[in-house]
């Protein structure tokens, strides 16, 4: 059973501050981190931590950020699809965050914009024989839309995270299996503020299963013929960067597995939780006998 992720990797440089500064002005830091980061390559470690055979989709640029990308890729048994490293330099962003919270963020996507339908179709067996295609929106709106119109002929169970929630041509929402948007996505993508308002949007569209994330209050479901909610598992929150990304995972490595959509997201909404427990985006994805253990003793 395998799982394939197409989907941005970056490197994220994250400056902690007691203000942000105003215009033209030079402040200190009080803190400064580098990290790796990136929503599929999140999505693929924390597949893969979960004991699914997983495969990425990604571009990188050649520069030794392209390869601490690469080789935490190969570390964690992510199989990396043999795309030519670009001239482009890899894909980056620069946050800077105050003492209430407030962030300033400033993305360069890099040679993760070259990751185009030619790329993809140079390798599009291992698309459409996977069980599961796992896809989100920081990649080319265009290459989006080409990975799930291609699958959608074939094998696979297409999962689109609509993260930025950028609107895809309406006709392709009909080839999508589970479309799981947080709160603010929906009612970006629907222009409804009411939730099931906004559910009955997607699913007039054509699309088969919807989730909603709901962050601390776990997530909601609905097809044509049910919905209801899941409730989530009480943490102390530490970090919540990545928390997004692997409950995608998890919910693609359940669902790979045969188990229902409520199941699949009770599993997720634990490895959610366990991430949100402990600091870090990569640092924090569980293992799979932790996850376990967690539901069990919870």
């Amino acid at each position: 059973m395998s799982i394939t992720v197409i989907g941005n990797a970056s490197i994220e440089f994250s400056a902690s501050v007691n203000r942000l500064p105003a215009k033209g002005e030079s402040i200190a830091a009080a803190s400064f981190k580098q990290r790796a980061g990136g929503k599929g390559f999140i999505e693929a470690i924390a597949a893969a931590r979960l004991g699914r055979e997983v495969a990425m989709f990604t571009r990188v640029g050649e520069d030794n950020f392209g390869n601490t990308l690469l080789q935490t890729l190969m570390g964690e048994n992510v199989r990396v699809v043999n795309i030519p490293r670009s001239e482009t330099p890899t894909g980056s962003s620069l946050i800077t965050t105050d003492a209430a919270g407030q962030s300033t963020i400033v993305v360069f996507p890099g040679a993760n914009s070259e990751l185009n339908e030619q790329v993809v179709m140079q390798h599009i067996e291992r698309i459409i024989n996977s069980d599961i295609l796992l896809l989100q929106q920081e990649t080319p709106a265009q290459t989006v839309g080409f990975a799930v119109e291609t699958a959608a002929q074939h094998k696979p169970l297409i999962i689109v995270n609509p993260s930025p929630a950028l609107t895809l041509p309406h006709e392709l929402y009909k080839h999508i299996d589970c479309l799981t948007p947080n709160v603010s996505e929906l009612s970006a993508l629907t222009h409804k503020d009411d939730l099931q308002e906004g559910v009955e949007v997607l699913l007039s569209w054509g699309v088969k299963n919807v989730i909603v994330t709901l962050s601390d209050k776990g997530c909601y479901y609905a097809n044509a013929e049910e919905q209801y909610f899941v409730e989530p598992f009480k943490v102390d929150a530490i970090d919540k960067a990545g928390v997004g990304d692997a409950f995608n995972a998890a919910l693609a490595v359940a669902l790979s597995e045969g188990r229902s959509y409520r199941e699949a997201m009770i599993f997720a909404n634990a490895v959610g939780a366990l991430t949100a427990s402990k600091p870090g985006s990569i640092e924090s994805l569980p293992m799979r006998s932790e996850v376990e253990y967690f539901i069990r003793e919870y």
